[in-house]
């Protein structure tokens, strides 16, 4: 069953989000309903260097974890992924996703979802970085 989300007039107050930087832990700031996006789930995960590891599940959303500042361990589907700033790991749907601060900033993670048709058997996890090939 599909939900019917009804269609944002396009303004400064639908497509504008300010100040997504404030706050701890992990927090959403644009999502269907509360933006003019259709699909499209944005937030961010900040974490101190001594925080507890966060777990969550994407559920049915294809998932990039960017990260902004620090630096984080992210696990999910049995790999793991060293993050350092600007680089990002895809994540499929239906996992169960682990962050760990791992610098002494901590962490800043841009998370981006959408909804995903179900899986294939061979998706996985692929980190990505601006300075290095691909890495896992």
């Amino acid at each position: 069953m599909s939900q019917e989300i009804a269609l944002e007039k396009i303004s400064a107050e639908t497509c504008f989000v300010p100040a997504t930087h404030k706050g701890k832990g992990r927090r959403v700031a644009v999502a269907p309903g509360n933006t003019a996006m259709r699909f499209l789930h944005h937030g961010r995960i900040t974490l101190a260097k001594d925080d507890e590891p966060l777990n969550f599940a994407n559920n049915d959303q294809e998932t990039a974890l960017i990260c902004l500042k620090g630096s984080a361990r992210v696990t999910a589907e049995g790999e793991s992924f060293q993050l350092d700033q600007y680089d990002s790991v895809y994540i499929p749907r239906d996992a169960q996703i682990e962050v760990s601060p791992s610098d002494v900033d901590g962490c800043d993670i841009a998370e981006v979802a959408a909804p995903a048709v179900p899986r294939s058997r061979d998706a996985r996890c692929r980190g990505f970085s601006l300075e290095a090939p691909l890495r896992t």
